[in-house]
């Protein structure tokens, strides 16, 4: 069977978060991101400009089979966002925290993923202290969110 598009709406759903992320930038958001993943975590502290960010899939389950054709799923991801900051600073927390935020406004702004997705909710957020990696001093944010899109039964890419 040929498909129309040959991109699973999963990876849509995530390439268009990912286009969403990438565009945060001033005035419009609080950060200008320089780099973003999506699958790749462990970039994120292996160097290169800050602020950045990944996506990763936690889960992503079938809930239920729809009379339309189509089934119903539930995906479960992290966006981890980065600074390197001066651990000594007091600010470093408050620019962290500006970086959840923008995160979480991207959400807001696009809570269907430009139609390739049910919705998308933010479930949780996380500011962890400033962590050394190598000569590296990053503070870490992690916003937990919970995805949801119909995939058509006969065609993974609608």
């Amino acid at each position: 069977m040929a498909y129309a598009n040959t991109t699973t709406k999963r990876d849509q759903v995530l390439a268009q978060l990912h286009t969403n992320l990438a565009a945060i930038a001033t005035p419009t958001y609080g950060n200008n991101v320089k780099r973003v993943f999506t699958y790749d975590a462990q970039r994120l502290v292996l160097g290169g400009e800050t602020p950045a960010i990944a996506v990763i899939p936690i889960t992503d389950t079938r809930v239920r089979a729809l009379a339309c054709s189509s089934d119903e799923y539930r995906m479960n991801i992290q966006i981890v966002g980065v600074l390197r900051v001066d651990p000594s600073a007091s600010a470093w927390k408050s620019k962290i925290q500006l970086l959840a935020g923008d995160i979480q406004q991207v959400i807001a702004n696009d809570r269907q993923l430009t139609s390739k997705a049910i919705y998308i909710e933010v479930d949780e957020v996380d500011i962890s202290d400033a962590e050394v990696s190598g000569n590296r001093v990053l503070a870490v944010c992690a916003v937990a969110a919970t995805i949801v899109y119909r995939v058509g039964v006969l065609d993974v890419t609608t």
